[in-house]
């Protein structure tokens, strides 16, 4: 006995016209171009996303590089490392934490660039003056001086990050 066909051939009726194959098989043009107009579309919508999400992530960078640098510089003073207050400023495009109430080169423990995708405001310029620095007090993590709050701006939005006189840094 012979086995039912999973496919049949399409019968001509008399009023259908002729038919101009048994099987139907592969794609038509439009088809083909539907498909590819879709995949364009949704490559080109990831694209835009995607730089959005970049653009992003360097602005929460920056923001998220100065939060860790005030907060290292903080936690070093408040376990008295090098029993001295520690500070945070800019020098050159990089953003240095150092020991000491004045920023000297010898002093300083970390250094890392700054970022030229965002424009960051309110970060004090290290120099000989001690009011040119955040500077947080030995074992009390306070500020020795009121700072202004740091800014920072990008495409992506606007941080705004602030240390109260307890030397708190919230962002």
């Amino acid at each position: 006995m012979k086995s039912p066909s999973t496919s049949t051939p399409v019968a001509a009726s008399p009023r259908a016209g002729p038919v101009l194959s048994a099987w139907r098989e592969g794609f038509t043009l439009l088809e083909i171009l539907i498909v590819i107009a879709i995949v364009s579309a949704v490559a080109v919508l990831g694209l835009f996303i995607s730089m959005d999400v970049y653009r992003g992530f360097i602005h929460r960078s920056e923001r998220d590089t100065i939060v860790s640098l005030l907060e290292r510089a903080r936690s070093h003073a408040m376990a008295n490392i090098g029993e001295a207050p520690w500070g945070f400023c800019a020098v050159s495009g990089s953003y240095v934490i150092f020991s000491g109430t004045t920023y000297s080169a010898s002093t300083v423990e970390t250094s890392i660039a700054t970022s030229s995708a965002s424009v960051v405001t309110g970060v004090p310029v290290c120099g000989p003056d001690p009011s040119g620095a955040i500077i947080f007090a030995q074992l009390s993590g306070k500020l020795v001086a009121a700072v202004t709050p740091i800014t920072v701006q990008q495409t992506g939005g606007t941080a705004t990050i602030i240390i109260n006189d307890q030397g708190t840094i919230t962002w």
